[in-house]
């Protein structure tokens, strides 16, 4: 029997058990950050660099008191989850990685001043619509966006360079807002008017 990806996240998240949080000086920066509860996102409050965050919940979440984070020097891993709607970080600037996959009741992701990142991947979230990083210039490694079936809008109006750019299954993209002409190349040739050049 073929299982939902809601169904998998659940299954996932029962099999890690409870978040821990190893915290250092939040001034300073942080350890690595498991988040699966709201104990969890409190402990890390304040910190504004961290090594890498893994965030695997079966809950609503806010991440409110994470709005000071501006740098993950490692992965910054978002699912297996069930119960988070919304992935915003308003600071974060630097990413080593992100990857935000299988997220069953994920509606948005929020990066506005996330200016680079290794690789991006956002892959399996069936309920995500909006995708929002507008001051990402630089993905230096692969930037896929797939398996998404919810997904109608991308803003990456100032991506300049990426080193592979994946979008597929995304059926109801209507629009991806950048103007590097990898993103154009990577959306079917009968949906041209999908991709809208940035505003100068």
């Amino acid at each position: 029997m073929r299982r939902s990806p809601s169904s998998l996240a659940v299954l996932a998240f029962a099999a890690c058990g409870p978040g821990h949080v190893f915290h250092k000086d939040p001034e300073r920066g942080c350890a690595d950050i498991t988040l699966a509860g709201q104990e969890d996102v409190a402990a890390a409050a304040g910190c504004t660099a961290v090594e890498s965050i893994t965030l695997r919940t079966g809950m609503r979440l806010d991440l409110a008191p994470l709005g000071r984070l501006e740098k993950i020097t490692g992965m910054l891993a978002v699912g297996p989850s069930v119960g988070l709607s919304e992935l915003s970080l308003p600071r974060l600037r630097i990413a080593g990685a992100i990857k935000i996959v299988a997220n069953g009741d994920l509606h948005g992701v929020f990066l506005p001043k996330l200016e680079r990142v290794g690789d991006l991947e956002v892959e399996g979230n069936n309920s995500l619509s909006n995708l929002s990083a507008p001051k990402l210039a630089m993905v230096s490694g692969k930037l896929a966006i797939r398996d998404d079936p919810a997904l109608e809008v991308v803003d990456l109006t100032a991506l300049a360079s990426a080193g592979e750019v994946v979008i597929s299954n995304t059926p109801k993209l209507t629009l991806v807002e950048g103007a590097l002409p990898a993103l154009r190349s990577a959306i079917p040739a009968s949906r041209p008017e999908v991709v809208t050049p940035a505003e100068p």
